[in-house]
């Protein structure tokens, strides 16, 4: 929100990441009251997530949601997280 770290402003309430996960990895997504919906968006890769697969050029859609989250690798993957008010 607001371009904190030289990054871009988007004048939302919104957090967002690209990760890169190696085949067998997993990430642990933090989450807060503040910005408790997300969307992750894959761009290469396969991941899984909260019972869901997703494939390349695959987006999940998370709302309210009150626990971390963790994402595993099947492939060697690239994707965008985005935490949303």
């Amino acid at each position: 929100k607001d371009g904190k770290d030289d990054s871009i402003r988007i004048r939302q309430n919104a957090e967002i990441y690209m990760a890169h996960l190696d085949e067998g990895k997993s990430l642990e997504v933090y989450t807060n009251s503040s910005l408790p919906n997300l969307w992750i968006q894959n761009i290469s890769g396969e991941i899984y997530s909260e019972n869901n697969l997703l494939k390349k050029a695959d987006g999940l859609g998370i709302t309210d949601i009150d626990k971390n989250l963790e994402i595993k690798s099947n492939r060697r993957s690239k994707f965008f997280i985005f935490k949303l008010q």
